[in-house]
């Protein structure tokens, strides 16, 4: 329609659309085998679900008001827009934040944006 497609396209596999920083890779479930991180397009419409641990599933500290890179969308995936919904986007880079300080070994995001 008007030179975009509107059929969805799924994404399953993390490494066709993100990039995790240094510490971090795909989440998998208590099994190994069920990755939760996808994305569907429709047009320019992304529908993501970003779930990530730590690759030494040691806790790290997320302090309210910082925000932590997670890592960054590769070309063709980078939000039009910035983001502040607790996460942060900057030049590609995905940040996560807290309200109040804790520790975890793992993150999940899920948004919807534009391409």
């Amino acid at each position: 329609v008007n030179g975009s497609r509107i059929d969805p396209v799924v994404y399953t596999d993390l490494n066709d659309w993100f990039v995790p920083a240094s510490g971090w890779t795909g989440y998998a479930g208590d099994s190994g085998k069920d990755y939760r991180s996808h994305m569907t397009v429709i047009g320019n419409t992304c529908y993501m679900q970003l779930e990530l641990q730590r690759s030494d599933k040691k806790s790290v500290t997320f302090n309210a008001g910082d925000y932590l890179d997670i890592g960054w969308f590769k070309g063709g995936f980078i939000p039009k827009i910035g983001l502040n919904v607790p996460c942060i986007f900057n030049n590609g880079h995905l940040r996560v934040g807290a309200r109040q300080q804790f520790t975890a070994w793992w993150v999940s995001v899920f948004m919807m944006f534009t391409i």
